[in-house]
């Protein structure tokens, strides 16, 4: 276990929750009331850049339709002494040939435009989440690499010194999730962009989600290996350093426990007693890890529908519950850890993702789709440099992710990366499927094909993961061999 450091910067009191409360009044003034320092908000790119602006990092392009939330947002949170967050996602159908808003771009300049000129209309926004919850592919298909290329590029864009914002921007990546199709420990090691370098970024973004309560003392991989959770940030901290070679802030902008009744997002659920308790416990280890620059509560006000989020702060009538009281008095200071848990039994994981304002609740299917893949086992380096020709037959359509890895050896030797300690993506793309059998090809990057001309075996890795139009999804692998 990590030791505080005594002079350890003190992190944030972060919160995602609505504009306005059930009553219709401004819920800035119950936020400052809390000691809000950082209001967390969404900025959805495909609802905001319906169609290809023709001068992208201009905010005026009519192409733009920027919501009015957010503006509203900067101001009930200026008015009120705290600052926004915004997190920019979801894809928009001309960025990626219309495979949906969970698949990346087919340039990740694209996205980056959009975040220059985001941060030209609002230059009051100096800390921006780059994506959300990408180790899940309902919220991110494209894989870890083509995420470090977008956050590299947001890095950039971010950074840019501009008239209206110097560029001090806080640029907050990974954005992970406790669970996850890939771990958070998982997604950290495979977090290389396509020419073998690491992303650049500020500080380390995760939703440490936990489903037992939280102690700092219970160790990792309690519940899922490489799965982090709030009992597991010191851990997730050696992680980014064991990934990036030095430690990161880390961010962590969601924690939430549902109180009550079970409901749309989480099949389990505590007392408020127990739900104020956790989130003491919470908000006292992340003011004990060194290095969390800020600690986020998800959200609010409960929701009066039957099966609505029971995560708020305050009840669907508007009265505090326990948990009020407690994120109001609570700190980033370092106080200690809190006393060992309780022994209880461990419920079930959270079933959906919880939806930030503005974006629709995940649909009723839960059911993942099931699929085959057909492809030669082993092929000539020639014949993979013309593509990697496989079939994919599935039950239902949707969207197909496809990456394909050469082993660290053969890149080494073909001077793809300088150095790699694990294979590397030499091509990966994002195909509309129908159900049925489709035909699917993965091309080589041009200048990886250049370079593997040189070589006479490898062995590859060809990776498919498929999901449907309600989010769930699947995942195939397979090995072939390279001969000369």
């Amino acid at each position: 276990m990590t030791a505080a450091p005594a002079d350890a910067v003190v992190g944030k009191k972060a919160i995602w929750g609505q504009l306005k409360l059930s009553d219709g009044a401004s819920a800035f003034p119950v936020y400052k009331d809390l000691g809000v320092d950082v209001f967390q908000y969404q900025l959805a790119w495909n609802s905001t850049a319906p169609t290809r602006p023709a001068s992208p990092t201009n905010p005026a392009d009519p192409a733009y339709n920027w919501p009015s939330g957010i503006q509203t947002a900067i101001n009930g949170a200026s008015a009120n002494g705290m600052t926004v967050a915004l997190l920019v996602r979801q894809t928009p159908g001309w960025a990626n040939g219309g495979l949906g808003q969970n698949v990346g771009p087919q340039s990740a300049q694209d996205y980056a435009n959009f975040l220059t000129a985001a941060r030209r209309k609002y230059p009051a926004v100096n800390r921006w989440m780059i994506w959300g919850e990408t180790n899940r592919t309902d919220v991110w298909a494209s894989g870890p690499v083509a995420y470090a290329d977008l956050l590299d590029a947001s890095w950039v864009a971010l950074k840019a010194d501009q008239a209206a914002d110097p560029g001090d921007n806080t640029v907050v990546g990974g954005m992970t999730f406790t669970f996850g199709q890939t771990a958070p420990a998982n997604w950290l090691a495979q977090l290389w962009r396509s020419n073998g370098a690491r992303p650049r970024f500020d500080e380390y973004g995760h939703n440490p989600f936990a489903r037992r309560c939280p102690d700092l003392a219970q160790g990792p991989n309690f519940l899922a290996d490489g799965a982090r959770d709030i009992s597991d940030i010191d851990t997730l901290r050696e992680d980014v350093k064991s990934a990036f070679g030095s430690y990161k802030p880390l961010w962590l902008s969601e924690f939430a426990v549902p109180s009550d009744r079970a409901n749309r997002a989480f099949g389990w659920f505590v007392s408020r007693d127990e739900q104020a308790d956790w989130l003491s416990r919470a908000f006292r280890i992340a003011g004990y890890v060194p290095g969390v620059s800020g600690f986020g509560w998800f959200d609010l006000q409960d929701e009066n529908a039957p099966n609505g989020l029971t995560f708020g702060l305050l009840d669907t009538g508007l009265l505090p519950k326990p948990a009020y009281a407690v994120y109001k008095a609570a700190s980033m200071t370092n106080t200690g850890l809190p006393g060992p848990c309780p022994v209880a039994p461990v419920p079930d994981p959270p079933t959906a993702d919880p939806p930030r304002p503005g974006v629709v609740p995940p649909a009723a299917d839960v059911r993942a789709p099931s699929f085959s893949l057909t492809v030669a086992r082993r092929i000539k380096m020639a014949r993979l440099l013309k593509g990697l020709k496989f079939k994919l037959t599935s039950d239902e359509s949707g969207t197909a992710a496809t990456e394909v890895r050469i082993d660290a050896a053969t890149a080494r030797r073909s001077r793809l990366v300088r150095k790699s300690r694990g294979p590397v993506v030499i091509a990966s793309n994002s195909n509309a499927v129908p159900a049925g059998t489709v035909n699917l090809t993965a091309r080589v990057r041009a200048a990886m094909k250049r370079k593997l001309k040189r070589q006479r075996s490898g062995t590859l890795s060809l990776s498919v993961i498929v999901t449907d139009a309600a989010g769930n999804s699947s995942k195939q692998s397979a090995v072939i061999r390279v001969r000369g």
